[in-house]
């Protein structure tokens, strides 16, 4: 699991803010939710291998219990520390990145459709993202695509691809600024079609703000911002 914050001034740079490199390991438990699978991981194992002004990143992670439904990308998800840790902050970095990369299509009559190569559904989404105190919405498109599905013996796996966008709707003006919000990522998962679980699954996440300002209305424009990136690779190594 590896994060990072940058600032960014267009053409001149980025800056690094903070950020963590981190090894985790823990258990994994399905279930049934409202709507279908709900998965449970519990971390129970880290080891930092990097941090940058991010003091405590181990105690933040260790116990930490994420719960999501992978075919309700809209359904019930937290994220939910061992010890007192803020639970927005949990919040904004994990479960985004979580549900992104745990991904089953869904039809309209509550059924989950086979996965067959060639397979592909897309998941839109309206939330809102908070720049220097003030909330600004933001749209969101995730879209998957069953890119093959093999067999090993007498197991058959689908690896699912899937990328995501996301904007505001419209450029928000703050002070001199005038603020967009920009994101994309890209994941590709296995999951087992016979077992009914992820046996890998990695992504990356790059979500920020950007704002441009003129000093004068005849100077060069000035585009600059954070971005935030977070990215996990993680292994099923038993399943009981």
């Amino acid at each position: 699991l590896a994060f990072f914050e940058n600032f960014v001034v267009l053409g001149r740079g980025n800056t690094l803010l903070k950020s963590f490199e981190a090894g985790v390991g823990g258990r994994r438990t399905h279930g049934s939710g409202s709507e279908g699978t709900r998965i449970t991981d519990t971390l129970s194992t880290v080891t930092v291998t990097r941090q940058f002004k991010m003091p405590g990143t181990a105690t933040y992670l260790k116990g930490l219990t994420v719960t999501q439904e992978p075919e309700s990308p809209r359904g019930p998800a937290q994220a939910i520390p061992e010890k007192g840790v803020d639970a927005y902050r949990l919040g904004t970095m994990i479960l985004p990145l979580w549900r992104f990369v745990h991904a089953l299509p869904r039809d309209e009559g509550g059924r989950t459709p086979r996965l067959v190569s060639g397979y592909s559904w897309t998941v839109r989404e309206n939330g809102t993202r908070k720049v220097q105190g003030r909330v600004i919405p933001v749209y969101r498109k995730s879209t998957y695509t069953v890119a093959s599905v093999t067999h090993s013996g007498q197991l058959h796996f689908a690896t699912i691809k899937g990328r995501f966008f996301a904007t505001s709707p419209k450029p928000v003006t703050m002070g001199p600024f005038t603020v967009e919000i920009i994101g994309r990522g890209e994941m590709e998962a296995e999951f087992s079609l016979d077992r009914g679980v992820f046996t890998h699954v990695k992504g990356r996440e790059i979500l920020g703000w950007a704002g441009t300002y003129r000093k004068t209305p005849s100077d060069k424009p000035v585009t600059t911002g954070y971005r935030r990136e977070l990215s996990v690779d993680l292994y099923l190594t038993e399943n009981q």
